[in-house]
């Protein structure tokens, strides 16, 4: 994973929340998912997307599809607008649930 920055310093965050989860964690992760720049990531619960956009930060060329789902309509513009302060809004998908149930994943596509 190419990007040297410290962890804990990677993202400025626009929207944190006191369960927001941590880019050591998400990091580590993607180290045991073995993720890879052409790994396709869909993060069903993605809060304020720390898992995407620590992905999208350690392959900065990479091909995989990286999605996040919230079922929270607040949470999923507040992972919106992390991903644009982090400079990689273009490169992550982040939806809230349609107002009927479905099954998770259904809707996270690249338009």
């Amino acid at each position: 994973m190419p990007n040297r920055e410290a962890l804990s310093k990677r993202h400025k965050l626009a929207f944190v929340r006191s369960v927001t989860l941590k880019p050591n964690v998400a990091y580590c992760m993607l180290r045991l998912a073995q993720a890879g720049p052409a790994t396709n990531l869909l993060d069903p619960f993605c809060g304020g997307g720390t898992v995407a956009l620590e992905a999208a930060a350690a392959f900065p060329g990479g091909t995989g599809r990286l999605c996040g789902c919230d079922r929270s309509g607040a949470v999923v513009k507040g992972a919106r607008a992390n991903a644009t302060a982090a400079g990689v809004a273009a490169r992550v998908v982040f939806q809230g649930p349609p107002p009927h149930a479905h099954p998770v994943g259904v809707g996270c596509t690249r338009s």
